[in-house]
């Protein structure tokens, strides 16, 4: 303990010089666009915690597109308050890329297909082009969010649980 001490009292510039820098390269990593791409990528690959992190940033898009239609809000208007309320830079843009699909006239379901079973899985694409068929799209939607919401809850549940056995 009095070595650990006798270091930092010898070597504490250096140390908070060390500090500082690391996080000053973090902020302006963090300001990298194509850095948080690739953070964001990799957060979705990871194997446990990158499936509760696909639920979650999908669950607050359908939310949000949800309320947005119950009220009213022209599609492509509730695609870019969507946009804004997503984290994951990925979906950001695949939100981005159905929005300018949309605004061509192609479908909403078309459009999330196109952007790829990993990000969309087929139980969206298959409920939202039900539900532009028989126009309950912000019930589907409200609908597709709450299961999302319930499975975070259950995985974080699983995860926690998990994590208090290994003590």
């Amino acid at each position: 303990m009095i070595q650990y001490f006798n270091f930092l009292n010898d070597f504490a510039p250096l140390v908070i010089l060390g500090l500082l820098s690391l996080l000053g390269s973090l902020y302006f990593l963090t300001k990298n666009k194509v850095f948080r791409q690739k953070v964001s990528k990799s957060l979705l690959s990871t194997p446990v915690i990158g499936k509760v992190i696909k639920k979650y940033t999908l669950a607050r898009p359908l939310r949000t597109l949800s309320s947005s239609i119950k009220y009213g809000i022209p599609l492509a208007d509730a695609l870019d308050s969507t946009e804004e309320v997503v984290g994951n830079v990925v979906y950001k843009q695949a939100c981005r890329n159905i929005n300018r699909m949309i605004q061509k006239g192609t479908s909403l379901s078309n459009a999330i297909a196109s952007q790829g079973k990993d990000l969309f899985p087929g139980l969206i694409v298959r409920t939202v082009r039900g539900a532009e068929k028989t126009g309950g799209l912000d019930t589907s939607m409200s609908r597709l969010a709450t299961q999302y919401e319930a499975e975070v809850d259950r995985d974080l549940k699983h995860i926690n649980r998990a994590l208090y056995m290994s003590d």
